[in-house]
């Protein structure tokens, strides 16, 4: 197989490279459409894709016009080889040639594929929707949204149809898959307005939530969504300044559900920070879920003013905050300062270290050709590289009115064994330069001098997961909440994973992140040596209100190499609680001494690993009573101790009459 070396991240110095340290190697373009290519014209575009991070499996749908009849249908077709390779023959979705289908989305969860798209009849569009159970080897048959009426006539430059986006939630909560859909909706004939609507049967049924935009007898269209690691819904559109549903001058707004979409904020927020009569449009939005931020992009023209030239622009915002931040550009280049030209049509993606990469079609030459831009943005510092053009990448030669010739690119960017890589999906006019075909193309960092993985099947590790068994409540971590992994700094003669190392630099700042913030890691190390390992131990608390169950995430270890580049490694736990405990014999009261004005974790004396039912009593020197309580089913109860400072007594006493005694101290 022959690559292209793309030397995009040589430098060192963030102002002009991308954070990453090293160098980007792009496989070969690949193919993904199989239309005939002895038939030229044929209108292949619109792709989205998504990337099931667990199986590394790439899905596409795009809509395509192989017949050239002027009616698009919607395709799909997978590769499990990292973009290698597609499936071949690909699968026709709407079976409706001649019926206008377009402008398709999905998205996957743990055992299904779910796409939608809209679908041009009896002079109205309508939201189609289909699933697969099989990794996408047989579909339903194709069906309007059930229990969902979606009412949408708009077909101009302006406003094309619904523009329908779903989105899978089977993260937050173990027992639900939650599916939302987000589309325009023309709301009984009234301007185009933002309604959501949620599946929690597996696409079987749909429940119309309703409006969610606070921007009544205005127009709002083109809707984008993003769900955070916690359920939480955040939603961004063009937010209209006018009820004309053809006016290109809207603002970008922005509203969030904390309860799955039953409500949303009572106003809307605005992401950008100018207000100029200009066009602007097309957000994208996404989540990083290592410090809470929402990050949105999009396309304005505030530089050249008017309709021309839009650039693209940036914006983030914490998710429990109520104001973006200045807005900054993104689409710079190296010899960029007051040049204008046209960029449109932005997608973001967030890597797990917290690194968003854009990316968006442009022609900053002015000469005609316009490719895939990308930029990377580290969300630590709160800025962006210097853009870069993706070698290879043919657009078309124009964007039409308003880039309506444009579809954002479909992009990835995921961690696979701990190395940063990138999947685009693009229609592409290389071969066909009248009708266009559906590329796609891998990119991954190489030349990284440091490597470190957790012993994947060693210790208390099996198949790349700590069990961590049952465990009550409460802040403190016993034997029962503890599990020992091996860390290496990789060798020649050590590397548990084989895909990448071995390393040949020093790993120095070790440090962790976890999906639970109650995660502890004891015997971590500042730094490793090349072939060096260290006996860690992974310990987690179930938080008082967590509800009872089996729970499960992830953690990953960070290093930088001797030269500042990063290296990291991912594993896995599985809990089960909280549940009360079968004796006595795990009881914890922490903290003694204690000290609530002069430690700040100090919020209550906490009895953790109690038996179902146990009684907890305390006592002043006295003989007074102070305090009782009975255990209600998490192992754990919590005294405020809102006492004078003293000794006090406690008699923990258990169903079966066992009892427990002991000392607390309060100092204030």
């Amino acid at each position: 197989m022959s690559f292209v070396v793309f030397f995009l991240f040589l430098s060192v110095q963030l102002n002009d490279s991308l954070p990453w340290k090293g160098t980007i190697v792009f496989g070969p373009k690949v193919r993904v459409d199989d239309a005939d290519s002895v038939i030229k014209g044929h209108p292949a575009q619109h792709p989205h894709t998504i990337l099931d991070e667990k199986t590394l499996t790439l899905y596409t749908v795009w809509e395509d016009d192989r017949h050239n009849t002027g009616a698009y249908e919607i395709f799909f077709a997978r590769s499990t080889d990292t973009a290698k390779t597609w499936s071949r023959p690909n699968i026709n979705l709407s079976n409706s040639p001649r019926i206008n289908d377009q402008y398709p989305w999905l998205a996957v969860d743990s055992a299904n594929i779910y796409v939608v798209w809209q679908s041009w009849r009896n002079n109205r569009w309508k939201v189609y929707f289909t699933k697969s159970t099989d990794g996408g080897k047989i579909w339903t048959t194709p069906d309007t949204i059930p229990g969902i009426l979606i009412d949408n006539d708009q077909n101009s430059g302006i406003n094309f149809g619904p523009q329908p986006k779903i989105v899978v939630d089977n993260r937050s909560n173990p027992d639900t898959t939650f599916i939302y859909l987000i589309w325009a909706d023309g709301a009984g004939n009234n301007p185009t307005r933002i309604k959501l609507a949620r599946s929690i049967d597996n696409g079987n049924s749909f429940v119309d939530l309703g409006i969610i935009d606070k921007n009544p007898g205005m127009v709002n269209r083109h809707p984008h969504i993003a769900v955070d690691d916690s359920g939480w819904i955040h939603c961004v559109w063009d937010r209209g300044t006018g009820g004309n549903n053809q006016d290109p001058h809207p603002w970008i707004g922005y509203n969030r559900s904390t309860n799955r979409g039953i409500s949303f904020r009572t106003n809307d927020i605005l992401v950008n920070d100018d207000f100029s009569e200009v066009y602007r449009g097309n957000p994208s939005v996404t989540y990083n879920p290592n410090n809470g931020n929402i990050l949105v992009c999009w396309e304005d023209s505030r530089r050249a003013g008017g309709n021309a030239n839009p650039d693209i622009w940036f914006s983030r915002m914490h998710r429990t905050d109520s104001l973006f931040a200045q807005n900054q550009r993104v689409n710079w280049w190296a010899p960029d300062t007051t040049v204008r030209y046209d960029n449109f049509r932005p997608v973001i993606r967030m890597d797990p270290m917290g690194v968003m990469v854009a990316a968006w079609h442009d022609d900053p030459e002015k000469d005609g050709s316009y490719g895939i831009h990308m930029a990377a943005y580290l969300d630590t510092i709160g800025r962006f590289s210097y853009s870069q053009a993706l070698l290879n990448t043919y657009t078309g030669t124009t964007g039409a009115n308003f880039g309506n010739a444009f579809y954002p690119p479909g992009l990835f960017v995921t961690m696979i064994d701990s190395i940063t890589n990138f999947f685009l999906v693009w229609q592409d006019f290389f071969e066909d330069s009248t009708g266009g075909n559906i590329y796609s193309i891998r990119g991954w960092v190489v030349e990284l001098l440091a490597d470190i993985d957790v012993d994947n099947d060693s210790l208390d590790v099996k198949n790349d997961t700590i069990n961590l068994y049952t465990q009550p409540a409460g802040p403190a971590y016993s034997p029962y909440a503890k599990g020992r992994f091996i860390l290496a700094n990789t060798s020649q003669f050590y590397n548990p994973d084989t895909i990448d190392g071995p390393s040949i630099s020093r790993v120095d700042s070790l440090c962790f992140f976890s999906t639970w913030d109650t995660t502890f890691i004891l015997g971590l190390p500042f730094a490793l040596g090349v072939g060096q390992i260290a006996i860690c131990t992974l310990a987690i608390v179930i938080p008082e209100g967590i509800a009872p169950g089996i729970h499960t995430g992830s953690v990953t270890i960070m290093g930088v190499d001797s030269l500042g580049g990063p290296t990291s490694e991912i594993f896995y736990f599985k809990l089960r609680g909280p549940e009360p405990r079968k004796s006595l014999d795990s009881l914890r009261v922490v903290p003694i001494p204690f000290k609530p004005h002069r430690n700040p974790d100090h919020d209550a004396i906490h009895f953790q690993g109690l038996p179902a039912g146990a009684r907890v009593k305390i006592y002043d020197l006295a003989g007074a009573l102070v305090f009782s309580a009975t255990e209600d089913g998490d192992g754990h109860i919590k005294w405020a101790a809102r006492v004078a400072s003293g000794i006090y007594i406690y008699v923990v006493t258990a169903p079966d009459g066992d009892v427990k005694k002991g000392k607390l101290s309060v100092i204030r």
